[in-house]
């Protein structure tokens, strides 16, 4: 699963969606569920552009909101009630520079970084939705897609978020999304170059925002 994630970035460059104007965001070291979180959507012109939800994803019917799912496997998503509107109607940008996984290790979980080595600003692949609050009020909500983790990051996880180069995540936005889908049944072959190191148990507290949450660990044996 992707339970928290970084998006350090204060101005962020989308030219390469076709959007003119920088993207400005409140960076974060440890984003985490149930915050407001920057996504991109298309717009009823078929447009794209920013906002920000809550992360948990909370669909139209839902009545208990602790059922709010922050994940959704790509390989199940579709065939879901929680999911599989959303899959089709309502697909958006996560944007991030990297995340964190914990490791089981001798009965205590080791936290890790994890993003690409070329870093800078990603996509995650996600989908939203929005609540009727009243006839006047909504908000809107979002997940994570997930998938099984690319090999070399198995030691640490067995799931890890599906993470879109620039040409993907265009097509997740638009009417070739299940393309998509089909690219990420090899995981190996869609993102292969990840930098991963341990970091302190600072994340670990949602209330912790700053730079120490990404320092690397150093051992002192």
């Amino acid at each position: 699963m992707c339970g928290r994630y970084t998006l350090m970035t204060d101005q962020i460059d989308l030219g390469w969606l076709g959007m003119s104007q920088p993207v400005i965001n409140i960076p974060s070291y440890n984003v985490a569920p149930g915050e407001q979180v920057l996504i991109i959507k298309n717009n009823e012109k078929g447009k794209p552009e920013a906002l920000r939800v809550k992360w948990g994803l909370v669909p139209h019917w839902l009545q208990d909101f602790s059922r709010a799912q922050i994940n959704a496997r790509i390989e199940t998503a579709a065939d879901k009630p929680m999911f599989r509107d959303a899959i089709r109607k309502r697909r958006c940008l996560i944007l991030a520079d990297g995340w964190f996984d914990w490791q089981k290790t001798r009965g205590r979980s080791q936290p890790w970084y994890i993003r690409p080595k070329s870093s800078g600003v990603f996509a995650f692949a996600g989908v939203w939705e929005s609540y009727p609050v009243d006839d006047q009020l909504s908000f809107e909500s979002c997940a994570i897609l997930t998938r099984p983790a690319i090999s070399h990051i198995t030691p640490l996880t067995e799931r890890m978020p599906v993470v879109l180069p620039q040409k993907q995540a265009a097509d997740w936005l638009g009417e070739d999304y299940e393309a998509v889908l089909m690219h990420q049944e090899n995981p190996d072959q869609v993102i292969s170059n990840l930098s991963f190191y341990k970091v302190g148990r600072t994340v670990n507290s949602v209330a912790n925002k700053g730079a120490d949450c990404v320092k690397k660990l150093v051992s002192t044996f």
